[in-house]
């Protein structure tokens, strides 16, 4: 009889111990794991960053009081333009400026200024810009430019060339495919005074005309750029 008690406790003994070891394996099977949130960091732009793009542009003369607008289509050429970001919101850009323009008044094919003709005109000039940008919280980034420079007209074999400064003004918006490569579009209107280089005078001297042309210039077009 004790035999069997000693039995009947030890079967007890044990299954309750196997019931308390199952509980603790179950506990730690079904406890879920904390999740670890991983943070990804944005990389970050350091400043000052350079930067350099060529923008193809159409040129479009717009009539004034000046007969030299009246003379000379629209036309089209290119910029080739560099910088400096200091910040993300403000930069310097240095440019040059060409553009390719075909003549035909007063007469088809020349332009006629005080006794020289030509059938060409290029305007060229180099121009500081200041560079307000206004970033936003996705890859478009509009941006202002206004600066001024040193600009000609050049005719065939001197003729019809003219110099001078101006001011100009853009608004443009950029595209941003990566860090370092970016699309865009600008327009930009430029205020140019030159003045005519006439030739020699009778004792040799270089001569240029008394009255100015005030042109109204409007640029529009579209670039890429690479920022490093």
């Amino acid at each position: 009889m004790k035999k069997l008690q000693t039995l009947l406790v030890l079967i007890l003994v044990v299954g309750i111990s196997t019931e308390a070891l199952a509980r603790r394996v179950v506990r730690r099977v079904v406890r879920p794991r904390a999740t670890r949130v991983v943070k990804v960091s944005k990389p970050v732009l350091r400043y000052p960053r350079l930067y350099l793009g060529i923008l193809g542009q159409g040129t479009a003369l717009m009539e004034s009081e000046d007969n030299v607008t009246t003379m000379v289509n629209s036309g089209g050429g290119f910029d080739l333009y560099g910088g400096v970001l200091f910040t993300k919101y403000f930069g310097l850009e240095i440019s040059w400026f060409n553009s390719f323009h075909a003549t035909n008044e007063p007469h088809p094919n020349d332009v006629y200024r005080d006794g020289m003709y030509t059938t060409t005109l290029v305007m060229e000039g180099l121009t500081l810009d200041l560079k307000l940008r206004l970033p936003t919280r996705t890859f478009v980034t509009p941006f202002l430019t206004a600066g001024g420079g040193y600009f000609w007209a050049l005719g065939e074999g001197g003729n019809g060339d003219m110099y001078g400064g101006g001011f100009q003004a853009g608004v443009g918006v950029d595209f941003a495919l990566t860090r370092w490569f970016s699309l865009g579009g600008k327009i930009t209107y430029r205020g140019l005074i030159l003045s005519e280089y006439l030739g020699k005078d009778e004792r040799g001297y270089d001569y240029w005309g008394y009255e100015n042309s005030y042109l109204n210039v409007l640029n529009f077009g579209a670039y890429m750029q690479f920022t490093f």
